[in-house]
C-alpha cells in the first residue's frame, strides 16, 4: 500500500486484529460463507462495519434494473453486505445494496469503446458493487441470462475489461487474500 495512504487510514481507522488472517470461508452453502464473511468484516472493523440485512433494498434493486441477481449474489447482499459503504484491509470499498448501481449509470459518462465487448455490450446488466481505493477500478457483476451470468468484471474505463472470477465466491476469496489476478 502507498505510504502516503497508509498514514491517512492510521489516523481514521484501527489496525485490523486479523490483518494477515484472512478468514478460510467454509465450503458449502453461501448462507455459511457470507456469515463467516460478515464475522470477519465485524471483528476486524468493528466500528466501521455493519451487516444491512436489507432484503428489501435487494428487491427494489433487481426491479429498479429488470435482473434476476445470481444466487450467490442475493446470498451475500442479504448476509455479508455492509449497511454503508465499508473499505476493507486490502482498500476494497465494497457498496452497500442502496449504493450499487449499474454499470450503465454509473459510467455514464464515459464514452463508447470503454470497456471489453461482452462486458459493455451488456452494461445495463452488470451492477458494480465494489471498487478500489477510491475508484481506481471497480468490479461489476454479471446479472444478464447468459455465458457470463453471475461472473466478476474489472472495470477500468478503459478496453479491455475482463472477467477476474467465474462467481463470486471466487473473487471474495482472492479479495481477501489480495491476489493480483482481481486487479
Amino acid at each position: 500500500m502507498i505510504s502516503w495512504l497508509k498514514t491517512i487510514l492510521s489516523r481514521t481507522r484501527p489496525v485490523s486484529r486479523t490483518r494477515g488472517r484472512p478468514p478460510i470461508l467454509p465450503e458449502g452453502a453461501a448462507e455459511q460463507r457470507y456469515a463467516a464473511l460478515a464475522d470477519h468484516w465485524a471483528l476486524a472493523e468493528p466500528k466501521f462495519y455493519t451487516p444491512a440485512h436489507d432484503e428489501d433494498g435487494i428487491t427494489a434493486l433487481e426491479m429498479r434494473y429488470g435482473i434476476r441477481l445470481p444466487p450467490e449474489f442475493r446470498a451475500y447482499l442479504s448476509i455479508a453486505a455492509p449497511r454503508h459503504q465499508f473499505m476493507d484491509n486490502e482498500t476494497i470499498s465494497w457498496w452497500s445494496v442502496r449504493d450499487i448501481k449499474s454499470l450503465a449509470e454509473e459510467c455514464a459518462s464515459w464514452e463508447p469503446g470503454w470497456g471489453g465487448d461482452a462486458v459493455e455490450a451488456e452494461q445495463h446488466g452488470y451492477l458494480v458493487f465494489a471498487d478500489y481505493l477510491i475508484w481506481c477500478w471497480a468490479w461489476a457483476i454479471c446479472c444478464v441470462e447468459g455465458p457470463h451470468y453471475g461472473r466478476i468484471a474489472v472495470i477500468r474505463g478503459s478496453p479491455p475489461d475482463t472477467f477476474v472470477a467465474d462467481d463470486l465466491s471466487a473473487f471474495i476469496g482472492m479479495a481477501l487474500h489480495d491476489d493480483p489476478r482481481i486487479h
